[in-house]
Parts: structure tokens; C-alpha cells; sequence
């Protein structure tokens, strides 16, 4: 009788990896795409030229005005960093 034991580390383990959440399920897809390098490329070089595209056109106006629109982090009334969405992405992001 060869059976194998396993530690109370290994069931712990267990434990957390079956347990899921219903956002799981949302998310589980997306981050099978995200983590596959050549979709994820494609997917950015889409992004860049319907930027470039909608930059360029006659409705430049609301593009400009997306990167102007006002986005909000915080926690109570006295904890929050209120800046613009292009100074998030240009000065925040690169941070991590």
C-alpha cells in the first residue's frame, strides 16, 4: 500500500487554489488573454493606431477631453489624490 501523504501545508494550499470567487470568472478569461504575449501585442499595437486614428480625426476634440477628465483614489473625506487621467498614466503609472 503505497499511499501518499500529504502535509497540512500542501491541503492549505489546496484549499486556497480551489477556492473562487463569481469575479473570478470574469476575470479568468482576460488573464488567459493578457498573459499571452503575441494577443496581448496585437491588442496594444490596436490600441496605438485607433489612438493615432481618433487623435487625427474630425472628433480630436473628445479625445483631447478624455485625457482631461478628472479621476479619483482615496479612502474617507481627507484621503483622496484627485488628478487628471493624463497625469496619472504619464507621471503614477510608471512608478510600478
Amino acid at each position: 500500500m503505497n499511499e501518499k501523504k500529504t502535509s497540512s501545508k500542501e491541503s492549505i494550499g489546496r484549499l486556497f487554489k480551489e477556492k473562487r470567487y463569481p469575479i473570478d470568472r470574469i476575470l479568468q478569461p482576460v488573464d488567459n488573454l493578457l498573459r499571452n504575449k503575441p494577443v496581448s501585442g496585437v491588442l496594444l499595437f490596436l490600441a496605438v493606431i485607433i489612438a493615432m486614428v481618433w487623435a487625427n480625426s474630425p472628433w480630436s476634440e473628445s479625445y483631447h477631453h478624455l485625457w482631461e477628465t478628472a479621476f479619483s483614489v482615496g479612502f474617507g473625506e481627507g484621503h483622496v489624490i484627485s488628478k487628471d487621467l493624463h497625469h496619472w498614466i504619464n507621471c503614477k503609472l510608471p512608478q510600478n
